[in-house]
């Protein structure tokens, strides 16, 4: 059976909290809100705030 790079990647984000769970708990982790929110907080943050943007005046 072959599967579509769509569905294969529909399967795969219906199923990734799941599959968090399964890493987590492997590695020792209880996945509890304040772990999420570090998660969230952790890969909210731009790298690259200070790099000018080509852009920018232009959606300003």
């Amino acid at each position: 059976v072959r599967y579509t790079q769509l569905r294969w990647s529909r399967i795969f984000a219906e199923n990734a909290s799941d599959q968090l769970n399964l890493i987590l708990r492997y590695c020792g982790i209880e996945r509890t809100f304040e772990t999420v929110m570090k998660v969230y907080e952790s890969q909210a943050l731009d790298p690259h705030v200070n790099r000018y943007r080509f852009r920018e005046e232009w959606w300003a």
